[in-house]
């Protein structure tokens, strides 16, 4: 039986004990374990609407206050099958017939990794599944959810192997920056590391900070992502809105957290951060700043909210990425997995790969902007792979 229930460290700590069943008499030890936990989706279409919540909490004077926070509730098929137009049914058939075939391939294979925490190696079972945000417009972006390699941490994905073979990942260099400069009309420079600019544009040495610190250029994304998804109309408001925005997903998410475990790693997780960014220093209106210098010619699009937008985007090109390589690559199926804008797949099969995903670039941008320009992207080989 396949069950819903999420698995929790008290569990693991009982599971780690002496589990044994009692039958006629014997006791037969069930040797459980993580790498026995298969994630199934509810179904491979979700839709994800965002309501407000409301909570009431006492502050420490002993009042009572109310608090807001949005969440994403999962809306049933059977409601939202009913409300799509017909373009929207066959879109969603094929992405749903594709989504099944890749999870066929990938089931042929026994995909394993190391862990970072210890030596052994463990199973993964990954199942994609589309996520759509409020409506078959916005969002799409494929997930697989517990079993699955998107949790793994960069280190750990480079130990991913498919029936014991090396693997390589690949990843579009500045994917949402370049993807917004070529929906305006515009190319940004090949060799130009668009986070690295910003960095530039306040007068920091951005090599320097990302051999020092490489997870800050992660930060710079999720900075970029707050900028481009807050939909704030009131251009007094917007400044002070995004610096809490961009506070909060960096050094407060962990307030957000209910389990007590996952709220104390979180916590950690977010002090680590805000160290680094203190070391390298580095403040969160300067590099909102930053951005603004360092990328006038989209600055228009801030604030707009068109960040899901650009995920529906990215969806595409992932979905279409995946069926070149598992799907009509003559008539071999190469196993591939997808962390939204970064692939892995064989290490022989790394040129291909890399000549897919610039092509399926330049298609879908094509598709979306309605020209015949070239639309040219970098592709970066992980470093770290082997």
């Amino acid at each position: 039986p396949i069950s819903r229930i999420e698995m929790r460290p008290k569990f693991w700590s009982l599971l780690g004990q002496d589990t044994a069943e009692i039958l006629g008499g014997s006791i037969i030890e069930i040797p459980i374990d993580e790498d026995c936990i298969i994630f199934e989706p509810f179904d491979l279409i979700q839709l994800r609407k965002t309501v407000v919540k409301k909570q009431s909490y006492i502050n420490k004077s002993g009042q009572q206050h109310t608090r807001s926070r949005k969440v994403k509730r999962i809306v049933p098929r059977k409601q939202w099958s009913k409300e799509i137009t017909k373009e929207e049914q066959e879109n969603l058939h094929n992405i749903r017939g594709g989504l099944l075939w890749f999870n066929l391939v990938l089931s042929d294979y026994e995909i394993t990794y190391t862990k970072t925490a210890d030596p052994k190696i463990h199973r993964l079972y990954p199942r994609l599944y589309a996520v759509y945000t409020d409506n078959f417009q916005q969002g799409g972006r494929l997930y697989t959810g517990k079993g699955g390699h998107q949790g793994l941490s960069k280190k750990e994905r480079s130990t991913i192997r498919y029936n014991g073979h090396k693997t390589v990942e690949l990843d579009f260099n500045g994917l949402h920056i370049r993807m917004l400069y070529h929906i305006v009309g515009v190319d940004y420079p090949l060799d130009a590391d668009p986070y690295g600019e910003v960095l530039k544009a306040i007068g920091k040495n951005p090599d320097k900070i990302f051999k020092q610190f490489p997870e800050i250029r992660g930060d710079l994304k999720t900075t970029l992502f707050s900028i481009i998804n807050g939909k704030i109309k009131k251009k007094e408001k917007r400044h002070k809105q995004v610096i809490a925005q961009v506070r909060h997903r960096l050094f407060e998410e962990w307030k957000q957290k209910h389990s007590p475990g996952t709220r104390k790693k979180c916590r950690i997780e977010c002090i680590q951060r805000l160290r680094r960014w203190e070391k390298a220093g580095l403040t969160i209106p300067e590099v909102i700043k930053g951005f603004y210098k360092a990328h006038k010619r989209i600055s228009h699009t801030f604030y707009t909210g068109c960040g899901l937008r650009l995920q529906k985007i990215d969806a595409q090109i992932a979905f279409y990425i995946l069926f070149n390589m598992m799907v009509s690559y003559e008539d071999n199926c190469i196993p591939t997995l997808s962390v939204h804008d970064s692939f892995i797949t064989f290490d022989g099969y790394q040129n291909k790969l890399e000549s897919t995903m610039k092509t399926i670039y330049q298609d879908v941008m094509q598709q979306v902007t309605n020209s015949e320009k070239s639309f040219k992207i970098p592709v970066k080989f992980s470093k770290k792979y082997h």
